[in-house]
């Protein structure tokens, strides 16, 4: 299966997709992060976003479980 076809799949059972696209804080008080899409499901069920920090420009995964609790921007 293609990448692209893959990461469809991914997005399709990805469930939680309000999501996607806000900007949050890591934590209460760290810095701002934007949630750019769903990226894979671990073998334990927990969903990965990927996300991008502005102020650095870095791009990497982070669990769902902490984005849907972190604060809004």
């Amino acid at each position: 299966m293609n990448d692209f076809k893959l990461m469809q799949n991914s997005v399709a059972s990805f469930d939680d997709t309000q999501l996607l696209g806000q900007y949050r804080t890591f934590g209460e008080y760290g810095p701002t992060y934007h949630i750019l899409e769903p990226s894979r499901q671990r073998d334990d069920g927990e969903w990965l976003l990927r996300i991008e920090v502005p102020a650095t420009g870095e791009v990497m995964d982070y669990p769902y479980s902490k984005a849907r609790h972190d604060p809004a921007a």
